[in-house]
């Protein structure tokens, strides 16, 4: 494996690498951008509308754990290291 120095990293490498890290900065990026959302989700969707489905499928989701919360009687505010880690003291309990 090769080892690079910070001295070739910070004063060779970065002083020939692009000033900017998005696609949508090289000619047509953004028609290549979204040529890639189309081959990985569903042809059409632009960047704003997956990212927006992605929040709403995040709202459901926690609502959905939520609604299983405190079903099992957990406080809706708790938060989910304090769920598992209550879980786990109950689990060992059943064991002794």
């Amino acid at each position: 494996m090769r080892c690079f120095s910070k001295d070739y990293v910070f004063g060779e490498y970065v002083n020939h690498a692009r000033q900017s890290i998005a696609i949508s900065s090289l000619p047509d990026g953004d028609a290549f951008y979204q040529a890639c959302l189309d081959f990985h989700t569903y042809p059409g969707l632009t960047a704003e509308e997956i990212h927006n489905i992605g929040l709403e499928e995040v709202k459901q989701l926690k609502e959905g754990v939520l609604a299983l919360a405190e079903s099992m009687g957990e406080d809706k505010y708790i938060t989910f290291k304090e769920f598992v880690a209550k879980s786990e003291r109950l689990d060992r309990k059943k064991s002794d």
